[in-house]
């Protein structure tokens, strides 16, 4: 048992309810009231409060509270921040003008609300008293129920709750176990039939096929040249629509959900992302490729004249709107929309009014959303790293915080909802990475296995003298920060992010921290992590919409991306968590570094190739190569005093070197073909090898849960 704070000795007898402010707090029932209202507190949460109540008026310090609530579970300040958050929240507060808790910058918090022991079913007329409040006894009751739910949060795969979200674990049964990858579930109607796309194990073509929820085998529904995607059923259950990507041109069908002939609807010019069918049965809403704005679109498919017409506007500064979803009114149509980067948040179109609302503020990579049968809410698929774990997560068009859903797989994509019967179907994605070193020669080099777990391990950077090599992992069954040596010895960890999910970790230019963000619902951070001892500062953001780009060349701040109505502004922030944001410029940056002389800033932009530079102190920009490959790789180069590397374009792609003394780029080889898909990469600083993240597994099973919570 732990210790409880330091005070007077404890009556025997702890009291079932007092009052804070205008709450009555029942321990025991983990519950406050007020004014016939009752809120229910996590364990973790009340024993916060009775912390901070033994000692009201009083500050009391970060490290004692972390202490005595999470005990021997190692956790970060972040994770008391956002407990603090939470409970402010539950009593209406706020950190500005607080009338409950208030920060006590660089100790603790401090209770600032009255505080009577005397409370029972009915408000005290007694004079509400400061100053200890005296229940070690009660303290102690909650501190081993707190240390369980904190432990289980990290011991569950996808484990992770944000500052604003409650966490739920879904009973999911498998419903398929086919080799291979069966995608883009769709459920019937009355939930007792969904329809998906298999390739069958032979990784050649995805085919279209329909399960009963009682019986095992399948029946196959479409044998058409190219890949079969995106099934949505009609109203009534006894038609399917899908989407085509073919050999020649791609196109919209129907095929009947007994089995039949498919039927050619409409032609497209681009590939979809994602297809629904109204409640009514009259139209389509698809997603395509737009080529006058450059940008994907909705459009509507009317069954009724055969003709297409837009559904959306998407702004210019966005990937544009995918994966739309009917609600079952008709009325509403939620679809993903998102920055120039790749993340989504979840909008909302009302048909009625033509207006678009943002149900989410988070920023990461979506994957998938359907409505819930009273259509009040949506169910959708979430995570911040592509190769990293997805959770399902519930938004509520009333504004209530989200839900997130705890389930047995670490990746569960595109969910679908029965419309009548309410019955989920989701991907059960199992995806392993690796890291790989190889030499920088032509094909047919070889590669050789460098970090290794049975689950994910991605996002390797090799520090800048080429001895350690900063990874991401999802070993510790959620994604932390590992530091190991340059072949991949002693590894060990340095993160404990209880609730937040690291990504894109850089080094300092010395060696001696690994800068990093962290994002969850709500809020995203920078943090600067010691790789000796693990100590780390933070630096929690306004907002969702900064990125980290790199760091200054002398190691004493980071340099952030804030996207903002106007553009993206480029800022430094100081490394040590002390002092002001400095603005430095309007800059569309995806990552940055200062160049070895300290004269000029190098970048790659967001929405154009080629890698720039410009000088620090303002003036001209100039390209130092132009690269016409799009996706991640174009982040992905090296700045050192001789010259620069990066990814080249062509097939295969290949390492390039631009040497500045001889002012012409030359090739250092082919990227080598490897096993597994490419989706990262890292130079060594000696140029000698590179550091690939490949992904060694790809498979995809169906899950299905009857009743949702």
């Amino acid at each position: 048992m732990l210790d409880s704070p330091k005070g007077p000795s404890l009556p025997s007898d702890p009291p079932t309810a007092f009052r804070v402010g205008e709450w009555t707090v029942r321990p025991r029932l983990n519950r406050v009231e007020r004014g016939g209202k009752t809120k229910r507190l996590e364990p973790r949460l009340m024993h916060l409060l009775l912390l901070l109540a033994d000692r009201a008026g009083e500050a009391v310090g970060r490290g004692e509270l972390i202490e005595a609530i999470w005990g021997d579970v190692v956790v970060n300040e972040e994770s008391l921040t956002q407990a603090v958050s939470k409970l402010r929240r539950v009593f209406g507060d706020e950190s500005r003008s607080p009338l409950y808790i208030e920060t006590i910058p660089k100790t603790g918090y401090r209770l600032v609300a009255s505080v009577d022991l005397h409370a029972d079913d009915a408000p005290s007329d007694a004079t509400p008293r400061r100053g200890r409040t005296a229940w070690r006894l009660a303290v102690a009751f909650l501190v081993p129920t707190a240390v369980l739910a904190a432990a289980l949060l990290l011991l569950l795969p996808d484990g992770r709750e944000s500052a604003s979200a409650s966490s739920f674990l879904l009973d999911a049964v498998p419903f398929t176990s086919y080799p291979g990858r069966e995608i883009t579930p769709a459920v019937s109607p009355d939930g007792r039939a969904v329809a998906f796309a298999w390739d069958a194990g032979e990784e050649e073509r995805y085919d279209l096929y329909l399960k009963q929820v009682n019986t095992e085998t399948p029946l196959r529904l479409t044998d058409l040249p190219g890949d079969e995607y995106y099934p949505a059923w009609s109203p009534d259950g006894t038609t399917i629509a899908f989407f085509v990507a073919g050999p020649e041109k791609d196109g919209i069908y129907t095929v009947p959900a007994i089995g039949g002939p498919s039927r050619l609807l409409v032609r497209l010019e681009a590939e979809a992302y994602g297809l629904d069918w109204s409640p009514d049965g009259g139209l389509l809403v698809f997603s395509a490729w737009d080529a006058e704005i450059a940008l994907r679109r909705l459009y509507y498919y009317s069954f009724e004249d055969r003709a297409i017409s837009p559904a959306t506007e998407p702004p210019d500064l966005s990937t544009g709107d995918i994966t739309p979803a009917f609600s079952p009114d008709g009325g509403k149509i939620a679809f993903l929309r998102g920055p120039s980067r790749g993340e989504q948040d979840l909008f909302v179109l009302d048909r009625e009014t033509g207006s678009t609302t943002a149900l989410t503020h988070m920023r990461q990579y979506i994957r998938g959303v359907d409505w819930t049968p009273g259509g009040e809410s949506l169910f959708f698929s979430s995570g911040t790293e592509l190769v990293g774990d997805f959770f399902l997560g519930e938004a509520f068009l009333s504004g209530a915080p989200l839900r997130r859903y705890l389930t047995r797989e670490r990746r569960a994509l595109r969910p679908s909802i029965a419309r009548k019967t309410g019955v989920l179907v989701f991907e059960q994605q199992i995806l392993e990475c690796s890291v790989n070193r190889a030499p920088l020669g032509g094909p047919g080099e070889g590669e050789e296995p460098v970090i290794r777990s049975t689950r994910s391990d991605y996002d390797s950077r090799l520090s800048p003298q080429g001895d350690r090599i900063a990874f991401l992992s999802t070993r510790t069954g959620q994604p932390e920060l590992f530091v190991c040596g340059r072949s991949g010895e002693d590894p060990r960890r340095l993160s404990r992010f209880e609730t937040a999910v690291p990504n894109a970790p850089i080094w300092s230019p010395d060696g001696s921290r690994v800068a990093l963000r962290t994002t969850s619902a709500d809020r995203s951070s920078v943090w600067v992590i010691d790789v000796v001892d693990g100590a780390a500062i933070e630096r929690t953001l306004a907002g969702p919409d900064e990125y980290l780009a790199g760091w200054t060349g002398d190691g004493n701040a980071l340099y952030l991306v804030t996207m903002g109505k106007e553009g993206e502004t480029l800022q430094r922030v100081p490394a040590d968590g002390t002092g002001e944001i400095v603005p430095v410029r309007n800059l569309d940056v995806i990552r940055a570094a200062e160049s070895a002389d300290g004269e000029s800033l190098i970048f790659t932009r967001i929405g154009s190739g080629g890698i720039w530079k410009t000088p620090l102190g303002g003036g001209p920009e100039e390209t130092l190569v132009d690269i016409d490959h799009d996706g991640a790789l174009r982040s992905f180069w090296k700045e050192t005093k001789r010259g620069l590397y990066f990814v080249r374009s062509g097939s295969p792609l290949s390492i390039g070197f631009l040497d500045y003394a001889a002012d012409s780029v030359r090739s250092l080889g082919a990227l080598p073909a490897g096993e597994g898909a490419l989706f990262g990469l890292d130079i060594a600083p000696d140029g000698r090898s590179i550091l690939i993240d490949r992904i060694d597994r790809s498979e995809s099973d169906l899950s299905l849960v009857r009743d949702l919570p």
